[in-house]
């Protein structure tokens, strides 16, 4: 309580009606925040809340259900020891290199290709006050368009080239096999961790916890044979965003 206390502002994520089944999909979005936190800390802190609806109308009767809070960029940027980068644009090879890839291959692994680096299209932006020439770093969020989700409403982009969600496509910018390799290698070693954060989560029901495993557990099969991280992650990598 009192953490909550000490923030700017936080804001707040539901459902979007009062079903059970969009109730899931919230829970599946929160479990994706969870699992970028396993990686790295340069991310967004999230917190489930019972949350109790009441319509001053009264046409709807009062009703209970899960949302979660979402941390505040400038509280998550003052957390790390870093200032949001505002209006200025920056390229994704401009970025710290290092983070970068190890975003867009998370992103590979969750399905998520509605995000886009120049446009701080679902990423932030943000830069270590100590420096004003260090490179910045990235910081996902917004993932009820991904694969892991994959929720009813969500399609991809037509220019894509993929025809659902749960189709992965890579959008890292060139890197040579060894900087993959070391970002891969510390997916290969979170395997265990992120299994288990899914697989453990009370709220996600045995259906939607048995497809996510699933989903979750593809991407690791993938990475294990060195002919698909090179073909994926080195040969297919893109050198402008679509």
């Amino acid at each position: 309580k009192s953490r909550l206390q000490n923030l700017k502002q936080l804001k707040v994520v539901v459902p979007c009606e009062w079903g059970s089944d969009d109730e899931q999909w919230v829970v599946r979005v929160y479990l994706v925040y969870k699992l970028v936190q396993l990686f790295t800390d340069k991310s967004f802190r999230v917190r489930l809340v019972r949350f109790n609806f009441d319509d001053n109308s009264d046409s709807i009767k009062p009703y209970k259900q899960y949302g979660f809070l979402f941390e505040d960029v400038d509280d998550m940027a003052k957390r790390i020891g870093c200032n949001e980068v505002g209006e200025e644009k920056i390229g994704s090879e401009e970025t710290n290199r290092m983070h970068t890839t190890m975003v867009a291959i998370f992103q590979y692994m969750i399905s998520n290709s509605d995000w886009k680096v120049p446009v701080k299209h679902n990423i932030k932006m943000v830069r270590p006050k100590d420096s004003a020439t260090a490179k910045p770093y990235i910081i996902p969020y917004d993932f009820d368009y991904c694969g892991a989700v994959n929720a009813l409403y969500a399609e991809p982009a037509p220019y894509l080239g993929i025809q659902k969600v749960t189709d992965r496509l890579y959008l890292g910018f060139p890197r040579t096999l060894v900087e993959i390799n070391a970002v891969v290698n510390i997916f290969l070693q979170k395997e265990t961790e992120v299994l288990n954060t899914i697989n453990g989560y009370p709220l996600l029901r045995k259906k939607g916890k048995e497809e996510m495993l699933s989903f979750i557990q593809g991407f690791f099969t993938l990475i294990k044979d060195q002919a698909n991280v090179k073909k994926i992650f080195v040969d297919n990598a893109i050198t402008k965003w679509p």
